[in-house]
């Protein structure tokens, strides 16, 4: 199914939801759109923290997959 049609579909059924429908099908959206916020952030941020992990890491501010594989165990 296309994108155009799949709009389609969920237009027709949106217009004949009871409020129930669309209250589920609102919380979708809106979780679906606050997700999509949050992933984006500017290149200039992106590389501000990647020169912070970076700097962590020099300084030795991290955990081997080795100590990360013990910690496990012991859950």
């Amino acid at each position: 199914m296309s994108t155009a049609q799949l709009k389609e579909k969920l237009h027709t059924f949106i217009d004949r939801g009871n409020e129930s429908f669309l209250k589920v099908v609102y919380g979708v959206a809106k979780a679906y759109s606050e997700e999509e916020k949050k992933g984006r952030i500017t290149i200039d941020q992106y590389n501000k923290e990647l020169e912070e992990a970076e700097a962590e890491i020099n300084s030795g501010k991290y955990i081997s997959h080795k100590e990360v594989k013990n910690r496990m165990k012991k859950w």
